[in-house]
């Protein structure tokens, strides 16, 4: 009596389930971080560069407004007029 092929495909997909998730035990084991440690922070020199990209686009933006010729509160001044305004 031997199995069927529907038996024999059943057991190699849960042989195959049972190798990769010890797989991903063992690793997760030997490869383990320092839980105190955050993932996620960023190395000082990665703060640095954010923040001087960060000034730069800034300084562009504050070129970009005074090029235009508005001004740094009415930003409306050279699109609507009092006329063409949809406010009344």
């Amino acid at each position: 009596m031997g199995l069927s092929k529907l038996a024999i495909v059943i057991l190699v997909v849960v042989g195959c389930l049972a190798a990769v998730t010890l797989a991903a035990a063992i690793f997760g084991h030997i490869n383990s971080r320092n839980e105190s440690a955050n993932p996620f922070a960023y190395s000082e020199d990665q703060y640095r560069y954010m923040r001087s990209v960060r000034l730069r686009n800034f300084e562009r933006l504050e070129q970009e407004s005074r090029r235009k010729g508005l001004s740094r509160m009415d930003c409306e001044s050279t699109v609507y007029t009092e006329n063409s305004s949809s406010r009344r």
